[in-house]
């Protein structure tokens, strides 16, 4: 049985790689016996709450000290480590063991604009030392690929693309979404769009939408969840009071995961209108709960082949308007809850987790393999010798 750790990512300030962490685990978790044994890596001064949640998914939680990469290979030997799973950091370099690294995306290339100079030289070192180095690289969309081949194009024979499943508790349709309306006080029907706010996730052609729709007497509410405290919450905010729409666009900044997925069960569609996306996770959890969604259209998001998507060109509003306003109207979204359609979803997502689970496993036994052939080329070229 293999051994695979996975070293701790995210936490507030990017709750992305919180939520990827938890479905690498579940996916993993809930593999069928011999299921491989997972462990957990951390820095010996992170704080339990971040990690308390995932205790019941490992077993077993490994503190690394901080020292070098020799220390650290000896901690992960002790117990037993096969394969070491991270993001492209710099404390994974020196570690002499099979790696995998997951290269989530390359918007550093495609927005410099949103990073300093010195985050885009970091970020470039990093991938390309890591894509040379990795025993396999795991990309979870084509768009990715594409930037790996262009970065580093002879690494892509260690690269695995694998579609990721969203984790949607078990739980979640258990609950009355309407609820959730009564709690934030929110209108009985709205639009949902939970991207932080950030320039390249393109809020503001939601809101020339919403003025669009007004001058035309028309008033449906946009629900927006995520990172508020941003410059671009504040432009848009004063770009609303222009239009006067400030009742339709609603702000709530980090919700509990509950809450998102309640939010996006009561909503009339899901709303993605970004410029650029890795892969677009909250498309993945609306396609998993059967839900409509309004996407940008952008290649990364018509990998989903989201099969209740409708999309519009990212820099068209009236285009967007146009696609708002239809499903607004439309008398079959009654209050946008589709019961049928979220249970068969939700029995297509747990097949895909399975197999999800079982991709990461045998890319985790191939970065072993992989590590081992090097290894037994390099004493057979020493023999020749």
């Amino acid at each position: 049985m293999i051994t695979i750790a996975l070293h701790h990512m995210g936490g507030e300030q990017w709750t992305a790689g919180l939520i990827v962490q938890e479905m690498l685990l579940q996916a993993l978790h809930s593999l069928p016996a011999p299921r491989p044994c997972v462990k957990l890596t951390v820095w010996k001064e992170t704080p339990e709450r971040d990690i308390e949640a995932f205790r019941s998914l490992v077993d077993e939680v490994i503190c690394l000290p901080a020292a070098g990469g020799k220390e650290r290979a000896e901690v992960l030997g002790r117990h037993g480590v096969d394969v070491f799973f991270s993001l492209p950091t710099e404390s994974a370099l020196d570690l002499n063991i099979p790696r995998i690294v997951w290269m989530y995306d390359f918007q550093h290339r495609h927005y410099p604009e949103n990073f300093s100079t010195a985050e885009v030289n970091r970020r470039d070192r990093l991938f390309k030392a890591h894509a040379a180095s990795a025993d396999r690289i795991l990309i979870y969309s084509q768009a990715v690929m594409t930037d790996l081949a262009a970065v580093a194009p002879e690494s892509i024979g260690r690269a695995r693309l694998v579609r990721f499943v969203p984790h949607i508790p078990p739980n979640c349709c258990e609950m009355a979404p309407g609820e959730i309306c009564l709690r934030y006080g929110l209108p009985e029907r709205f639009f949902f769009l939970p991207n932080h706010f950030l320039p390249h996730k393109n809020h503001a052609i939601v809101i020339e939408a919403l003025g669009h729709l007004a001058a035309c007497g028309r008033k449906p509410a946009v629900v927006c969840t995520g990172q508020d405290k941003t410059l671009v919450a504040e432009t848009l905010a004063a770009r609303c009071g222009k239009l006067s729409i400030e009742k339709q666009f609603i702000r709530l900044g980090l919700v509990p995961r509950g809450d998102y997925f309640q939010l996006l069960r009561k909503s009339v569609a899901l709303i993605n209108p970004s410029l650029f996306e890795g892969f677009g996770l909250s498309v993945a959890e609306a396609a998993g709960l059967g839900k409509k969604v309004l996407l940008s259209d952008i290649p990364v998001l018509r990998e989903h082949d989201a099969p209740r998507a409708e999309y519009f060109a990212p820099d068209d509003s009236l285009e967007l308007a146009s696609k708002m306003a239809a499903l607004w109207d439309d008398a079959s979204t009654g209050f946008c809850r589709d019961p049928a359609a979220e249970r068969q979803a939700l029995a297509r997502l747990s097949v895909r987790r399975d197999l999800f689970g079982m991709n990461v496993m045998r890319i985790a036994q191939e970065a072993v393999e992989n590590r081992a052939g090097a290894g037994n080329a390099c004493l057979l070229e020493a023999v020749g010798a």
